[in-house]
């Protein structure tokens, strides 16, 4: 039994097929119902699939929200720096989740985007606001707190171009007690420093 999906956006196949999909019910393979094709080329002989974000579906962000244990973030590790801003996460999470779905606490959020992940990752001194820890702190406003529009900055070697997502509603970021973002602008300042799993301040 196949499941209907809503897809939107472009998206780009091998041998230059590219399709806007507004939205498809479900179906096995081929061209998806309501695929408006806008280059012409041979069709893809590949078994291809179909998935929907759960960010679309309010339902279904919800019960991965409510899982205690999920950790908020992306997975190429910047990657695909002209394809998606994934560090945008923390900002969403908290301006989208948290503020205007309700999904979750604010306090469980600050767990979730620090205290989890460290514990995760082995970093026995981090994630957590206590005497004699490094001091990694943000102070940002609630209200103010949102992800802008995506830019295009031509900052990589041979002037090659990435795409950069800033946000606004951070008045201070520190990181070893340094201030590395002030009113929502980098200092130039680098305190941070490499860490390996389990490794002490």
């Amino acid at each position: 039994m196949q499941r209907a999906l809503t897809i939107s956006g472009t998206f780009v196949f091998e041998g230059n097929v590219r399709y806007i999909l507004q939205s498809s019910q479900g179906f096995a393979g081929g061209t998806p119902p309501g695929a408006t094709p806008i280059t012409s080329a041979p069709p893809l002989r590949m078994p291809t699939v179909y998935a929907e974000p759960a960010n679309v579906n309010r339902s279904a962000l919800r019960e991965i929200v409510d899982y205690a244990w999920i950790l908020p973030g992306v997975s190429d590790g910047g990657a695909h720096t002209k394809f998606f801003t994934g560090g945008r996460y923390p900002t969403e999470f908290l301006s989208r989740i948290v503020r205007e779905e309700q999904m979750c606490s604010l306090e469980h959020a600050h767990w979730r985007l620090s205290t989890l992940p460290a514990h995760c990752a082995g970093f026995r001194d981090r994630g957590t606001l206590v005497e004699g820890a490094p001091a990694d702190v943000v102070v940002y406003d609630f209200d103010a707190l949102a992800a802008l529009p995506t830019e295009v900055v031509h900052d990589l070697p041979g002037g090659e171009w990435r795409r950069v997502q800033r946000a606004r509603g951070y008045r201070f970021v520190l990181v070893n007690g340094a201030v590395t973002i002030e009113d929502d602008r980098e200092t130039a300042t680098h305190s941070g420093r490499l860490l390996r799993h389990g490794a002490m301040h």
